[in-house]
This record gives C-alpha cells, sequence and structure tokens, in this order.
C-alpha cells in the first residue's frame, strides 16, 4: 500500500469528500469544507487513491506545528468505504506526524489504539446514540421518569419546535447567555459561525428554537449537522430561568419526534462529564465508545495548566 502525507491544499476535494460521503464510518466532520471551517491548516494522511483518508488539523505558534483536535468535531476517522484492517491501522499510526510538542486527534468509534503506540495516551472517551429507525412509542419507552415528567409539564408550556433560517441566531443567543459567566473566545464564535453557514449551503445544518407559549420568548436555540447517517445534536443552549425549565429536554424530544423513523441515528455527541453523561442517557441513549489520543510536550504542558488557572483566576475575579 501507498501512503504520503500532503497539506490540505494539495489534495483533491472530490476524491476526498466522496471517500467520506460513501465511508462505513461516514461523519460530516470529515469533510473538506467542514474541516476548512473549524481550523485554518490541515494535513492528511491518503492510502493509495484515496481508498483510506486521515485528517490531521494543526495550528503554528512559535514555527512549530501542533496537531490538535479542532472545535465542533468529535471523531476525525481514518474513513474508509470498507471496514480498515488490522495492518491499515498499523500503516496509518506509523505514519503519523513525530511533533516534538503536540499530537492530539479524536479517532472513529471503530478504530483503536495499537498496543505499539500507547506511548500517544490513548484514553477512552463516550459517545450517546438513539437508533431512530423505529416508532415513537418504541423510542419513549426508553426514557427514565425524569424525561418522562418534564415531557408532562414542559410540553403545556413549551413549543413547538420552530426553524430558523439565520444561524447566527443561534451563536448569539448562546452568547447572551453565557456572556457574563465565562471569558468568550471570539475566535471560537467566528468559527463556529462560519461552520454553521457553510453547513447551510451544503444542505447539512438546520437551526431550531423553542419558544414559552405564553410569553412567546425563545427558551432554547440550537443547531443540528445531518448526512445520510446521522442527525448530530451539535449546539444548543437554554436559557435558566422559571419559564425555561425543562427546555433542554422538550428540545432534544421535538428533535427526536421531528426526525423518527429516518434510517438514522441521533447522535448526542456523548460527553465523559457526569451531568452530561446522565441527561443523555435519561432518554434511553446507547453508550459507544471512541479514542482521544494526545502526546504533549512536559513544556507544552506546563503552558496550558497556567493558561487553565490564570483563565480560572480571571472569571473568579
Amino acid at each position: 500500500m501507498d501512503i504520503r502525507r500532503i497539506n490540505n491544499i494539495d489534495i483533491d476535494e472530490v476524491k476526498w469528500n466522496q471517500v467520506i460521503k460513501e465511508a462505513y464510518n461516514s461523519t460530516p466532520y470529515g469533510y473538506a469544507w467542514y474541516l476548512n471551517a473549524v481550523c485554518d491548516n490541515w494535513d492528511a494522511l491518503i492510502i493509495n487513491d484515496y481508498e483510506v483518508v486521515l485528517p490531521l488539523p494543526f495550528v503554528t505558534k512559535f514555527g512549530f506545528k501542533l496537531y490538535t483536535q479542532p472545535i465542533l468535531s468529535q471523531q476525525l476517522g481514518p474513513f474508509s468505504k470498507e471496514a480498515i484492517s488490522e495492518n491499515t491501522i498499523h500503516l496509518l499510526f506509523n505514519n503519523l506526524p513525530v511533533s516534538p510538542w503536540r499530537l492530539n486527534l479524536n479517532l472513529s468509534t471503530e478504530i483503536t489504539v495499537p498496543k505499539t503506540h500507547s506511548f500517544l495516551n490513548p484514553v477512552k472517551r463516550i459517545n450517546q446514540v438513539i437508533d431512530l429507525d423505529q416508532s415513537m412509542e418504541e423510542i419513549e419507552f426508553k426514557f427514565n421518569r425524569s424525561v418522562r415528567r418534564n415531557l408532562k409539564t414542559g410540553l403545556e408550556n413549551l413549543g413547538p419546535l420552530e426553524s430558523l433560517n439565520d444561524p447566527k441566531e443561534v451563536t448569539e443567543f448562546y452568547k447572551n447567555i453565557l456572556k457574563d459567566k465565562v471569558n468568550l473566545d471570539r475566535e471560537a464564535y467566528k468559527r463556529t459561525l462560519t461552520l454553521f453557514k457553510v453547513a447551510a449551503e451544503n444542505n447539512m445544518a438546520q437551526f431550531y428554537q423553542i419558544r414559552h407559549k405564553k410569553s412567546g420568548l425563545p427558551v432554547c436555540k440550537g443547531a443540528v449537522i445531518l448526512d445520510d447517517k446521522r442527525v448530530i445534536n451539535l449546539f444548543s443552549t437554554s436559557l435558566k430561568t422559571k419559564d425555561a425549565k425543562g427546555a433542554a429536554t422538550i428540545y432534544i424530544y421535538l428533535l427526536l419526534q421531528k426526525f423518527q423513523s429516518e434510517k438514522k441515528v441521533f447522535d448526542f455527541e456523548g460527553s465523559n462529564i457526569p451531568e452530561i453523561n446522565k441527561f443523555f442517557t435519561s432518554f434511553g441513549a446507547e453508550t459507544t465508545y471512541y479514542y482521544s489520543i494526545d502526546k504533549m510536550h512536559p513544556l507544552l504542558k506546563l503552558v496550558y495548566k497556567a493558561k487553565v488557572y490564570l483563565r480560572t483566576r480571571k472569571i473568579k475575579g
């Protein structure tokens, strides 16, 4: 097998996007337009004539390449039309860039890290999905008591699910809710909005909101990314007011109701954070796993720890 590493400006985007579309483990995160929206630069490992591809996003700081997982991109392959053999996995891992500073990448659910590469510090991460190819009654049967209780009261006060045309309504809603609580990253918001616009242009994004029925005020807004195989609950947030009680639950429920019966999965983009994990599991979501690798130079670790410490002090202050 022939393998090469090239920069994204040199790839054949038609061939690249075709293998992503037809991959057995296809996800929207792998499309060239998606990667171009969420990161400035990316390399790629390509086997033969685009039979297997693996994107490698990076940033350059002080002249050094840092391969890092970009925002809003849970899993990045490798992607292939056929299931990837163990020999191919070894070939890919043996050709990963040996960066002295950082190599951080989230792999697809089906990919495991070879024992020969345990030095890449693989960590098992959680995702949660619901099969949409079933009746709404079958989906609701798996809801726990908390979800059922919230639906009973919430549906009387909240809804219905309304489509939004402008993705900026979603990002601005999020920004206004959190502006006094976190240090907002302007670059991250810019990239998020860019992604939403580009995904919509490619007919792979939809934007929604729900309102409080009496006041008419929006209480929850979000964005989903979707392809032939999945509906990804990529981005959503709700008000923390009395009128918005249960809004997150109602929003998820109405999305499930909208896309139910399609031959896809509803992808929560699960979390290792216990509270978020518990919320997604309350809908009867199935837990799947993927691996994240992260090898970082010791000096860079100290820099990151210092940044987190200073950010925490600024928020508390």
